[in-house]
């Protein structure tokens, strides 16, 4: 029988059929995320490295949430004089490390480095959520050079998770859609955010890290996009948290993809009542495994 670690791997990881169904909280450790500071802002809510301010919020369970307000980036073309990246090498990645894994048996547990704020939500960010998906329409270059810019510096974070870490998988966030849509139209993800979503995918297997990207929200339209991004031998996985009934929407824009094929794993977070999230533990993974036999 296998293991925790080893039936997450065998799933995620290989893309073959575990004995059961891990439980990810007893599979794997949790790193990064908020203790990122200088990405999330301290603890309790306050300013980010970039001049966002943050806030905890009863609603997201204590997480923090940027705030409307100061607005750091008022005019999309003007990013390179006022957009300041935070000093990570100033940052104490050895202490955060220490902390998040004190006591962790590399041999039972699979380390996973969180990294919050992909390009799409930190422009949304710095501008303010509405301007911040008004400049995508109005300002698409501009965008596209700042979504560059926010990809080097998440390569340069990348870089230090790797050396103080040494995490097996590397879990980027980035919400391009809500509860109805995706926030942007397939083109304009295709275009702007794809390309470098894929080179931060790259970035962590050059470190031996396998990647895997967050989404939250109705994202069916952008599933033809997640499966292309693989190359030979190099898998990649997306997470979706969404309540139960709309899973089905999601297998059946996997179904439909005319690239579909095992370099893609989807993994769902199901949400089955306001006080019941149960994450990884409950992936529906024989429902996609039979695309893989």
């Amino acid at each position: 029988m296998m293991s925790n670690r080893e039936a997450y791997l065998c799933a995620v990881v290989e893309h073959k059929k575990p004995d059961f169904v891990p439980d990810y909280f007893q599979s794997a450790v949790f790193c990064g995320a908020s203790g990122e500071t200088f990405d999330n802002g301290p603890a309790g809510g306050g300013f980010d490295g970039f001049g966002v301010k943050w806030a905890a919020t009863e609603s997201a369970g204590g997480a923090g949430v940027p705030l409307a307000n100061p607005i750091v980036l008022k005019d999309i073309t003007a990013w390179e004089d006022v957009v300041r990246f935070p000093d990570i090498d100033r940052f104490d990645w050895k202490g955060l490390a220490e902390q998040q894994l004190y006591g962790v048996d590399r041999g039972e547990k699979v380390i996973e480095y969180h990294s919050l704020n992909a390009q799409f939500l930190r422009i949304t960010h710095l501008m303010g959520f509405a301007d911040g998906l008004c400049a995508f329409f109005e300002e698409p270059e501009a965008c596209r050079a700042l979504a560059s810019a926010i990809s080097d510096y998440k390569i340069r974070c990348i870089e230090r998770a790797a050396e103080y870490f040494n995490p097996e998988i590397y879990v980027a966030y980035d919400d391009v859609a809500s509860q109805q849509n995706p926030f942007l139209s397939p083109s304009l993800y295709r275009d702007i955010i794809l390309p470098e979503h894929k080179r931060v995918n790259d970035a962590a297997r050059a470190y031996g890290m396998y990647p895997v990207l967050h989404m939250c929200g109705h994202c069916e339209s952008l599933v033809e996009y997640f499966i292309v991004q693989p190359v030979r031998n190099r898998a990649f996985a997306v997470h979706i948290p969404l309540g139960s009934d709309d899973v089905c929407k999601i297998i059946i824009a996997i179904r439909s993809s005319k690239n579909c094929g095992s370099a893609t794993f989807f993994l769902f977070g199901i949400r089955f009542h306001k006080s019941s999230f149960l994450s990884f533990s409950q992936v529906i993974y024989s429902v996609l495994f039979s695309q893989y036999d």
